[in-house]
């Protein structure tokens, strides 16, 4: 568990992360990212992905997709929400 004020931190990092993204130009198409991954998690991604029949990149994004989901795009994107 993260305690109160590592999580203060980190939203604070987010919140200008996010400012920053707001400013900076949107490039089209996609952007290549390179990740360390030990063999075990290299080995479950092409076994995920020959059993769907896609690529390792797309089950990447669907893997994001659904983690973003427990965070919800209100923490995600705050700027993005009504000021009150």
């Amino acid at each position: 568990m993260i305690n109160k004020s590592t999580t203060q931190r980190n939203y604070k990092r987010l919140v200008e992360y996010d400012l920053e993204q707001q400013h900076a130009p949107h490039f089209e198409g996609a952007r290549k990212a390179t990740f360390n991954l030990d063999q075990s998690y290299q080995d479950v991604i092409k076994r995920i992905s020959l059993i769907e029949g896609t690529t390792k990149t797309e089950v990447i994004r669907r893997a994001l997709n659904a983690y973003s989901e427990l965070f919800g795009d209100e923490i995600l994107f705050p700027s993005q929400q009504p000021q009150n």
